[in-house]
């Protein structure tokens, strides 16, 4: 007897996107920082060297899977231009293309690699299947080092790629990291345990709305749990949404009245009114949210700081310079993805890439009512994963493999989005062709009487 297939959905006629080559990608996204190499100053990360690798490919079955451009396909393109001109408005010329390039490459080709081999939502169910597996090794490793106070994995890698100061995100020592709750934040392959637990936390609404048979749904589900091992406030509350938003989903399909336009008055709503009436501000609000106090008061400050000198450079940013800031705060590090790409490149990227995840959140919105009740559910995961990544953004900044994975998200939205348009477009011509058909049986019945 043939085994069911992983995949709950009925066949359908489609054509099927090169898979392996997103599943690559994501792969890549979950090995360590140190795997890379270094040419001409340009750090070429794993994830980078596969983009080379698989660029051929890329370019082959781009044409055959982009078939439509959509708006966000500008807005990328255009967030990935501008963060090149700002830097090098603030650099040079040399030095701007060479230390922004790379980091605007990183989501144009996350995107693209997304648009070019997710040619259905089916597709994405594969990509799941495939990935199932590593993302749970990914979280077994951070539940190990958690369980075990000790990293396992970077001093592992650093006999074999002895780069990691270079790096300048991860360190070795054990008096780096904390101890919460009895447990070690464990970092695994990730560059650091709040990115993490970010990652992993993201794909829980995803493998529990994808419909998935047998151990793909339960082993996806179970990774996503594990960024609880990361003892990060930040995943912490991106698995607390993910819930709540399934939560709430599950309301919209068993209450009448109740909509997701409802909860996001409410939310709007209250952010605005505690950012209006209340003391702190919502900035007050993260610190209180914190499991550390002192580090989230450190970082209200640093947000405090960089938004002034986000106020004065609103074009180009600041580069890579540092901004003003008391003498006695010594670190720059900014927590905060969106704060980031403001005070590096200005007002005008971070606000074409939410542009971007808003529009194809609305597109996704839109699919979800012209398929099927099972697809409609995995859209609106998909919508919840990529919300809870958006969000996430606020409390770090998203680079490395993380940012990798937010723009193949974003190309995965987009894509579906077109496909449930066209599955609603194909079922409307083919009533229109039965209908015409049986009009002119009858035409040709009464005829013949």
């Amino acid at each position: 007897m043939t085994p069911a297939s992983p995949i709950a959905t009925p066949p359908r006629t489609e054509v099927r996107g090169s898979v392996w080559i997103a599943a690559i990608i994501l792969f890549t996204t979950l090995l360590p920082p140190e795997v890379r190499v270094t040419v001409a100053g340009i750090e070429l990360f794993s994830y980078r060297l596969a983009f080379l690798l698989l660029l051929p490919f890329i370019v082959r079955h781009a044409p055959a899977n982009v078939r439509k451009p959509v708006p966000s396909d500008l807005i990328v393109l255009f967030s990935a231009v501008w963060m090149v001109a700002a830097m090098v408005a603030n650099q040079g010329l040399a030095a701007g293309i060479q230390r922004s390039l790379s980091v605007a490459m990183d989501l144009l080709l996350g995107y693209i690699v997304a648009r070019a081999s997710i040619a259905s939502i089916n597709d994405l169910r594969r990509l799941l299947v495939i990935m199932a597996p590593f993302f749970l090794l990914a979280g077994l490793l951070v539940m190990a080092e958690s369980l075990t106070h000790g990293l396992i994995v970077q001093p592992v890698v650093q006999k074999i790629f002895p780069n990691i100061e270079a790096m300048g995100i991860v360190m070795t020592s054990l008096a780096n990291y904390q101890t919460r709750m009895g447990l070690f934040r464990g970092v695994g392959a990730f560059p650091h345990p709040i990115l993490g637990g970010l990652y992993l936390a993201s794909v829980v609404p995803l493998f529990f709305t994808s419909h998935l048979r047998g151990w793909p749904g339960k082993v996806g589900l179970l990774a996503g749990c594990l960024a609880f091992f990361s003892v990060s406030s930040t995943a912490f509350m991106m698995l607390a949404l993910s819930i709540g938003l399934l939560f709430y989903d599950w309301l919209t399909r068993m209450l009448q009245g109740i909509r997701w336009q409802g909860l996001l008055l409410m939310v709007g709503l209250s952010l605005t009114a505690y950012q209006l009436f209340s003391s702190h501000g919502l900035i007050g609000l993260t610190v209180k949210l914190a499991m550390d106090g002192n580090t989230a008061y450190y970082r209200s400050l640093t947000w405090q700081f960089a938004g002034a000198a986000v106020a004065a450079h609103p074009v180009f940013g600041l580069g890579d310079g540092h901004f003003a800031r008391p003498v006695w705060m010594v670190s720059d590090t900014i927590d905060n993805y969106w704060l980031l790409l403001a005070v590096r490149y200005g007002y005008a990227v971070p606000a074409a890439q939410l542009l971007a995840t808003i529009s194809i959140m609305f597109q996704l919105g839109q699919g979800s009512r012209l398929v099927d009740r099972t697809d409609s559910y995995f859209l609106r995961g998909l919508c919840m994963t990529i919300s809870v990544v958006t969000l996430g953004g606020f409390f770090v900044a998203l680079f490395s493999g993380v940012q990798i994975w937010f723009a193949v998200l974003l190309g995965c939205g987009a894509n579906c989005a077109l496909f449930a348009r066209g599955q609603h477009k194909l079922r409307q011509s083919r009533v229109v062709a039965e209908q015409r058909a049986r009009n002119i049986e009858q035409h040709t019945r009464s005829a013949a009487a």
